[in-house]
């Protein structure tokens, strides 16, 4: 491949707005979101207008998450409990990203303390449980729950991702 070819294509990209940090755009950076809502799997961060911008584009921890026409976006499908990092870049008409506003960060509320109701063998088929030689015993606490079978009802609760306890006194959530 010639130099020239490397060059071509270098300016080629550049003129799509493919150069340059974050798009090569010349827009300012919008004012640093603010968090409007925090969920347990979503976060809606908002940010001031930029002069000149078409779109914004939504950045969570430096990977773009979607663009928005407007001052403000959902994320979701997030992970409770989790923290992450936003900012925000102005788009112009012809596409070009301009430079990222400074992050904020912001964490997921932690999931409610979901209770499940069932037999032993469907608490399995389901993964809060797995059996042993005909015996069931929750994920993460391992508590015995009785045999294997249609007959034998527990509720368990997961207190965290992956964990559950039997709650057969009753269950908080």
């Amino acid at each position: 491949m010639l130099d020239a070819n490397v060059c071509g294509s270098y300016w080629i990209g550049r003129t799509w707005g493919l150069g340059g940090q974050d798009g090569g755009g010349t827009l300012p950076a919008p004012s640093a979101p603010a968090v409007t809502a925090i969920g347990g799997s979503s976060v809606s961060p908002a940010w001031g207008a930029v002069e000149g911008a078409a779109s914004y584009r939504v950045l969570r921890d430096g990977a773009v998450a979607g663009t928005s026409p407007s001052t403000s976006f959902t994320d979701s499908g997030l992970s409770p409990g989790t923290t992450y990092a936003y900012s925000v870049s102005a788009v112009d008409g012809a596409g070009a990203a301009g430079a990222p506003s400074a992050p904020v960060q912001v964490t997921t509320t932690e999931a409610p303390n979901a209770c499940h109701t069932d037999n032993t063998y469907n608490h399995v088929a389901a993964g809060r449980a797995h059996q042993v030689q005909g015996t069931v015993y929750a994920y993460g606490s391992g508590q015995n729950m009785g045999l294997y079978d249609l007959y034998v009802t527990h509720i368990l609760e997961e207190t965290s991702p992956g964990y559950f306890v039997i709650a057969d006194s009753g269950c908080p959530s």
